[in-house]
């Protein structure tokens, strides 16, 4: 496997499908590309809440999740910002690239749920032609 596509709005569920695609890599030792999806133009000045609820931009946010978590894989970690539909845009990601899997959270939950909530896991199954794996939050 070279590539696992992670879509990621840092929320709870998307960062518990972050962590389960760093067990796949580990296994595989495949690259991650996490992948952000904004329907702003300036995705620079975007805020989300980070893995400590601290607001901090987008590239900030997968700087921090990078430095944190790569010494645990031996492939590499990377993101990609992405203008557009969330579901076109990360199985584009996974269709154009090395990608052999997506996995992504089931339900948005950090101030994103306009974008992800309900049928945009959905949306992904249906639209990519890659395999998907859907991660739900546990409650």
């Amino acid at each position: 496997m070279k590539e696992i596509v992670v879509g990621i709005d840092f929320s709870k569920s998307s960062i518990l499908a972050f962590q389960y695609s760093l067990k796949i890599a580990t296994a595989t030792g495949a690259d991650i590309k996490l992948v952000y999806v904004s329907k702003k133009r300036d995705t620079d000045s975007t805020l989300v809440k980070n893995e400590e609820g601290v607001e901090e931009s987008v590239e900030g946010s997968f700087n921090n999740l990078i430095q944190k978590y790569q010494k645990e894989i031996k492939g590499k970690i990377s993101y990609k910002i992405h203008q557009g539909k969330i579901y076109e845009e990360i199985a584009n990601q996974a269709k154009y690239t090395d990608a052999e899997m997506i996995i992504t959270g089931a339900h948005g939950m950090s101030g994103f749920e306009e974008f992800w909530v309900g049928n945009n896991a959905n949306k992904i199954i249906g639209y990519s032609e890659k395999p998907v794996l859907t991660i739900k939050k546990s409650y």
